[in-house]
């Protein structure tokens, strides 16, 4: 049971210290979850373990989105809090669906509401690339997106004023951009 559990939650004998796990704050849910499971196995968590996940999983209604993203729908606003959450727990996620569900504008509504120090990166064929700069022009405001297209040398020119901007749209494929 011992061996499943570690093998699951991707720890190693190098994770145990003194008789306590120290792992990545990802692995914590698996061990929470599995540890409801074992039978043989006795798990203390200290509370700031327990409240980590339990805080995870609690509903949220704190997202605030300007007036312009009302056109959202209860599950796009989900994907965005969804993302949100992500984010301040210093995860990484993937927004996917069905094309046509407003996975663009989730993002775009995302991004927003998020502090950022540095410009962010979406990378996209090269068919959408004119879109989602349309989309952040329709439903943004004072939002700074750069389409970077082009040849190598106009890309890298694009790129040498990236901190102007806050958001760098960039078609996937594009290669050498030199500096």
């Amino acid at each position: 049971e011992l061996c499943k559990l570690m093998e699951e939650a991707h720890v190693s004998l190098k994770d145990i210290r003194n008789g306590r796990v120290i792992v990545s704050s990802y692995r914590m849910f698996t061990i929470a979850q599995r540890s409801m499971q074992v039978k043989h196995i006795v798990m203390e968590q200290d509370e700031g373990f327990q409240s980590y996940v339990n805080d995870f999983h609690k509903e949220r209604d704190d997202l605030f989105l300007r007036d312009g993203f009302a056109i959202l729908r209860d599950y796009q606003k989900e994907g965005v809090k969804w993302l949100c959450d992500l984010r301040r727990y210093g995860f990484h996620g993937i927004l996917a669906d069905d094309m046509g569900l407003g996975k663009t504008l989730q993002v775009i509504a995302y991004l927003e509401v998020v502090t950022r120090t540095h410009p962010s990166l979406v990378i996209c064929p090269a068919s959408l690339v004119y879109n989602w700069e349309d989309e952040v022009k329709k439903f943004t405001k004072g939002f700074k997106a750069l389409s970077v297209c082009g040849n190598r040398l106009e890309r890298a020119e694009m790129l040498s004023h990236y901190e102007e901007y806050d958001l760098l749209i960039l078609e996937d494929g594009a290669q050498g951009f030199g500096g």
